[in-house]
């Protein structure tokens, strides 16, 4: 896709990779809708989008519910304002031992990172068909490949993700509209905060968030379908899809050093 001159609506666009996604886009030349819940922060992605020499409209919204996704897109359709692409950036993370994760939690992280890009897609996927044209973009993480300790329902919304973006991708094959998973490894956001003293202990490699964007960028472009970041994370990848054995006993033998930090991250809930 041709970044120059399309429409993209990013949710998540208030902070972190999405802030980032959206800075990229414009960088480039593509028109933002860019979604959050902080409308100050929203502000200051329109007022990059003007330095930069493009335009950004704006739209609060809570992506925890799902009147609350249905209330985002409508609010956008209502505007008139059609994207070429959705870029589903906007996530929630959950460090923690299981038995410390309460139901809220696991409710809230499926209902962000799962059913609001699963929403999305429901509303836009006729108007795309209609046109002919569009694109889904998922963000998605390693840990949806990968299963990590003190991860286990943040790893299973991400591995949600990446099924329903397979599937869809398969679905609207011929359609005109296209599905596009990416997976980035840790990037340095406000959620590392939960996990970042256990990724400094572990040696977790950590991506800036203006890294991640530009890849972003960079598969919209080149028209990938599936894009996984990092190395070595993307062998491993590979390597536990082939013999995951192999992989459970290099991370059965980290979790019991994990295990202090993610205790210390559930008290931070």
């Amino acid at each position: 896709m041709n970044v120059r001159g399309s429409t993209f609506l990013v949710t998540g666009a208030s902070g972190g990779i999405g802030h980032a996604t959206a800075t990229e886009l414009a960088r480039r030349g593509g028109r933002l809708i860019v979604c959050g819940r902080d409308a100050n922060a929203l502000e200051k992605v329109r007022g990059e989008a003007a330095a930069l020499g493009t335009t950004a409209r704006a739209f609060t919204g809570d992506l925890a519910t799902a009147q609350g996704v249905r209330d985002l897109a409508d609010s956008v359709l209502h505007a008139g304002v059609v994207p070429d692409a959705i870029v589903n950036v906007a996530g929630q993370l959950s460090f923690s031992p299981l038995e410390a994760e309460d139901a809220e939690t696991a409710e809230r992280l499926f209902h962000v990172n799962v059913l609001a890009p699963i929403e999305f897609a429901r509303v836009f996927t006729p108007v795309f068909k209609k046109r002919g044209s569009g694109l889904l973009v998922n963000v998605g993480s390693i840990f949806g490949s990968i299963g990590f300790p003190y991860f286990a329902t943040y790893s299973a919304t991400k591995f949600a993700l990446r099924g329903f973006s397979e599937a869809l991708r398969r679905e609207l094959k011929g359609s005109g509209v296209r599905v596009s998973y990416v997976a980035p490894r840790a990037t340095r956001t406000g959620l590392t905060r939960l996990f970042g003293r256990m990724a400094d202990a572990m040696k977790m490699a950590v991506d800036e968030p203006n890294v991640v964007a530009e890849k972003i960028v960079k598969t919209i472009e080149r028209d990938c379908d599936v894009s996984y970041f990092g190395f070595p994370e993307c062998l491993f990848v590979r390597i536990n899809a082939l013999l995951p054995g192999f992989v459970d006993k290099a991370l059965v033998a980290k979790a019991a050093k994990m295990r202090p930090f993610a205790e210390e991250a559930a008290c931070l809930h």
